[in-house]
């Protein structure tokens, strides 16, 4: 891995120098750069390819037992909303969208918002995530198996755990 002070390098360069500026930018593009030219002071920043998040133990602890409360939370919101709009089928329970509310019959949509709001409470206050951390970690679960596989174990203890 190269030195963090490697990916800064910050160059100011004038219009003349413009020659210049292109053989930075090919030879940063060889080394997986990416440029970023900012027009009005002329400047160049070097960024680093993005990088998998490394999270604690604890953090990745917090994330399993907030998603398996959610999941299981999730299944018994599903089961009140099919008994109040009378279907199997329900759209997506999305709280990062706030227009994810409109999809719900009129009917459905306090249950729905029940589940948002007692899902942030779980993230919250229940295991201390902010909602930027959790979101990161899910994201970050799509790119990157050793999270994924860190996060299941997480999750399998948890539930022999929790087993009587």
């Amino acid at each position: 891995m190269l030195p963090t002070s490697y990916y800064s390098a910050i160059i100011q360069f004038s219009q003349p120098l413009l020659l210049t500026t292109l053989s930075f930018t090919s030879f940063g593009l060889a080394l997986f750069l990416t440029p970023s030219i900012q027009p009005i002071n002329f400047s160049i920043h070097w960024i680093a390819p993005a990088q998998a998040q490394t999270f604690n133990d604890e953090q990745i602890k917090s994330y399993a037992s907030a998603l398996i409360e959610i999941e299981s939370l999730r299944q018994s919101i599903l089961k009140e909303m099919a008994g109040k709009i009378g279907e199997t089928t329900i759209p997506g329970l999305r709280c990062d969208d706030p227009k994810f509310l409109d999809a719900f019959p009129a009917s459905a949509r306090g249950v729905a918002k029940k589940y948002c709001d007692l899902s942030k409470e779980i993230v919250e206050e229940k295991y201390k995530l902010t909602p930027e951390l959790f979101n990161k970690i899910t994201i970050e679960l799509s790119r990157d198996q050793g999270l994924k596989g860190r996060i299941q174990d997480a999750m399998r203890r948890l539930s022999s755990e929790r087993k009587p």
